[in-house]
């Protein structure tokens, strides 16, 4: 390709021509062979291998963007079936963790009426705990212990909820 384009500009050598001409001028100049083009007039010569520069310069280039074009839709053919391998190992990602989440929350079960069970006697273990006199500092302590519990048990029961709204 180089070295068609060293030769020079055979658009601008070609400007006034019509395409139609161009290609007639090509056809007879790839037709012809080296000996028969020397008996040829040297400006037919020259124009008919300017023609032929013209068209070749053009096939290459038509060649090299349709290279390029099949070797990008294989790029982005393995491209789209890599997106598609990747995401459906998220979606199985995703759903094993989905699965893993219901058994743990299974097990804990909130809904349960151990669960609620527990949530009462965290709360009666709260009020025996401020009801003894004692350490003040203590009492505080283990009243806060005893509300993050409460606290922790409801929100393990609304994790539940979320998950299965999510499916």
């Amino acid at each position: 390709m180089d070295q068609v384009d060293a030769l020079g500009d055979t658009d601008a050598w070609l400007e006034s021509i019509a395409l139609s001409k161009i290609a007639d001028f090509a056809g007879e100049a790839d037709a012809q062979d080296a000996d028969t083009l020397s008996r040829y007039d040297p400006v037919k010569q020259v124009a008919l291998l300017a023609c032929l520069t013209h068209t070749a310069g053009m096939r290459a280039r038509d060649d090299l963007a349709e290279m390029l074009s099949k070797r990008m839709a294989a790029h982005v053919k393995r491209a789209k079936a890599e997106l598609e391998e990747i995401r459906a190992r998220q979606r199985a990602t995703s759903e094993r963790l989905i699965g893993t989440y219901r058994q743990v929350l299974e097990r804990l079960d909130p809904g349960s009426e151990t669960s609620a069970a527990e949530v009462e006697a965290v709360a009666r273990a709260m009020e025996t705990v401020t009801s003894c006199a004692g350490n003040a500092g203590q009492v505080q302590a283990l009243g806060e212990m005893l509300s993050a519990l409460v606290v922790q048990t409801r929100s393990v029961q609304a994790v539940r909820a979320a998950v299965e709204q999510a499916g």
